[in-house]
């Protein structure tokens, strides 16, 4: 099955939304004028994996495209790249930034810095400029400014694949990241389930460096799911965790 990617920038009306109910037949109610709308796409697998407003009212998209889904159980296959790009408020393409290398490349998190810029976290099954592969699919963060340009970037990983969820930007300029390390299988055998982790990176010159990485580990699989920074000028930030297992062991999804 091939699909092509659809992003739609919805823009609410300038007056409070109000909810009500509509009887059957009714016809809709719509005070707003339709939003300007935006197709595009491969012939193969794309999609969208994450989306953010940014303050001049425009909205930055991230994903994947010329994937082959249903494959893989989790990721498409072939000649995947990553992108990140900004539409304008009325839908004009503003900058657009691809991630393309040898092996699979998707986006899968965004978030706005404090000077107008992008972070992206994303992973991987080849490499970036300057890193070796690790493992099956690595982590990769990359920062950009205000008009898409690479000011940064970091690839992350080991012999399993990792999956970022999530990623924030804190008042000092550091970026943590958060996701989860996939299920380690080599030929037929499990020789891990997944282990979540969450890291934090600060700039270093024109690179990022790791200024701590920390797993999350459990007897059950686990996962970090997202990842929020705490806002009003704290470096605190807030996720979430899944883990797979019973209450009595500690199982059930939890806000840190």
């Amino acid at each position: 099955m091939r699909h092509s990617l659809l992003a739609a920038a919805i823009m609410f009306c300038g007056s409070p939304v109000v909810i009500a109910d509509v009887g059957v037949g009714d016809p809709p109610v719509d005070d707003c004028a339709p939003p300007p709308l935006v197709r595009q796409g491969t012939p193969l697998d794309d999609a969208i994996r994450a989306a953010i407003r940014t303050p001049d009212g425009g909205i930055v998209l991230a994903g994947y495209e010329d994937g082959d889904n249903g494959v893989e159980n989790d990721w498409p296959v072939g000649a995947v790249r990553g992108y990140v790009e900004k539409r304008l408020a009325d839908g004009t393409l503003a900058w657009r930034r691809s991630i393309d290398t040898a092996g699979i490349d998707m986006v899968e998190a965004l978030a706005l810095d404090r000077d107008g810029g992008v972070v992206a976290a994303g992973r991987t099954s080849g490499a970036l400029p300057g890193y070796v592969n690790a493992g099956q699919l690595d982590a990769f963060i990359v920062s950009l400014d205000a008009d898409g340009s690479l000011r940064a970037a970091i690839q992350v990983g080991d012999e399993r694949p990792q999956r970022p969820a999530g990623v924030a930007v804190l008042p000092s300029g550091d970026i943590v990241v958060a996701g989860w390390d996939d299920i380690f299988v080599e030929g037929r055998a499990v020789l891990d389930l997944e282990n979540g982790f969450v890291g934090r990176l600060r700039r270093d010159g024109d690179a990022l460096a790791i200024a701590w990485w920390q797993p999350t580990r459990h007897a059950a699989a686990d996962r970090v799911t997202a990842l929020a920074a705490a806002g009003d000028g704290s470096e605190d930030v807030v996720f979430t965790t899944h883990v797979n297992a019973s209450r009595l062991r500690g199982g059930g999804t939890h806000v840190v």
